[in-house]
């Protein structure tokens, strides 16, 4: 009697969950069959195409660098520490300037103003982390520490001076990166110290020339590869001869190789959005969806812009097509709460983008 009534029990169960199952069957298939309100979209699909980059937006320190990407040049808008444009310029695809421009920007917590002019040979500068590059920086200016460098056509030649109130307090000129000439004023704008390369015997040696706050020369000092060479002399504030100090000879002294270091290029990796397979799935079926319940007649391509935060986030910020003003509100409600969007890195660090989408609408079967 109990196995009989097990059974019983066992079959009462089984077609419960069969009847469950049907009609969870029976739902999703009514949901995927569903069929238009408006009888000119029932032989239609509404799907995502492809999309495109139209603009990139890096935060680095406290610049903002917005890059609108063209065919073959990127325009460039770059902000520094104020929320107004400063500058605008030119770039190639890989990130070389091509117009001129003046910029304030900060690296490494220092404030710089830098004047670049392409087409004119100077020093080479790799900005934020490699995304922009130039070889045609003429002028550098410090800012904090009110300090201008000048550079030339070779690159490493350069004036560095730096200023104390308003009065220039140092002058330095370098000649294949190295000091060459260099003077140095004290507050009352009096000359302290002078650097510079003499030839002494067929020799290029670095003397050292200082005076004191009287005007009286204070002492002079020669340098052959950076060791202290001939006869050092030391004068008192009235310009009297205090001693002199022989130091090594010039042919005593191993000469040294001074290596030009080429300009440092900083590594950096790329990890690309990821967007699609998020768009062919959830933005496919909702305009599956639209296009089930409208009175309207969505037709032809659309175009949508959305902002791909760096947090992920998706905002819509335009939309293109038939009745876009009456499907708009609700497509800006699907991005605003769409999630699963990984925004494009850069060495780790996400960035924002502007991305177009193309939706179309065409017939089923096509």
């Amino acid at each position: 009697m109990k196995h009989i009534y097990d059974t019983l029990l066992y079959c009462l169960w089984l077609s419960v969950i069969v009847s469950f199952n049907a009609g969870a069957v029976f739902a999703q298939n009514k949901d995927m069959e569903c069929i238009p309100k408006k009888r000119a979209n029932r032989n239609k699909v509404w799907l995502f195409e492809s999309y495109t980059v139209l603009e990139s937006e890096y935060r680095v320190e406290q610049n903002k660098i917005r890059m609108v990407h063209g065919a073959k040049q990127d325009s460039v808008y770059f902000q520094g520490q104020s929320s107004t444009i400063v500058s605008k310029f030119i770039t190639n695809k890989e990130g070389r300037i091509l117009s001129p421009v003046t910029f304030d920007y900060v690296e490494d917590g220092n404030l710089w103003t830098d004047s670049i002019v392409p087409g004119k040979k100077g020093k080479s500068k790799y900005y934020f982390n490699n995304l922009l590059h130039t070889d045609a920086l003429l002028l550098q200016v410090d800012l904090m520490n009110n300090a201008e460098w000048y550079y030339n056509p070779k690159g490493q030649d350069s004036l560095l001076i730096v200023s104390f109130e308003g009065d220039t307090s140092l002058m330095k000129w370098f000649r294949n990166g190295k000091d060459s000439l260099q003077r140095r004023w004290n507050d009352k704008q009096q000359l302290v110290e002078q650097t510079f390369d003499t030839l002494i015997q067929g020799d290029r040696i670095l003397c050292i020339k200082s005076w004191h706050p009287s005007g009286a020369l204070a002492s002079v000092k020669y340098y052959y590869f950076d060791e202290a060479c001939l006869t050092w002399e030391y004068y008192d504030p009235k310009g009297k001869l205090l001693r002199l100090e022989k130091k090594k000879r010039p042919d005593e002294i191993t000469p040294m190789v001074y290596a030009i270091d080429p300009p440092l290029v900083k590594s950096f990796e790329i990890q690309k959005e990821n967007v699609t397979e998020l768009f062919r799935g959830k933005l496919n079926r909702k305009l599956s969806e639209i296009l089930c319940r409208t009175n309207i007649k969505p037709e032809g391509s659309y175009q949508v812009q959305v902002w791909l935060e760096a947090s992920g986030e998706l905002i819509l910020n335009k939309l293109d097509g038939e009745y876009a003003d009456v499907i708009g509100p609700e497509m800006e409600t699907f991005f605003r709460e769409l999630s699963g969007a990984r925004p494009a890195q850069r060495n780790g660090r996400p960035y924002a983008q502007l991305l177009q989408l193309t939706l179309k609408v065409s017939d089923k079967g096509t």
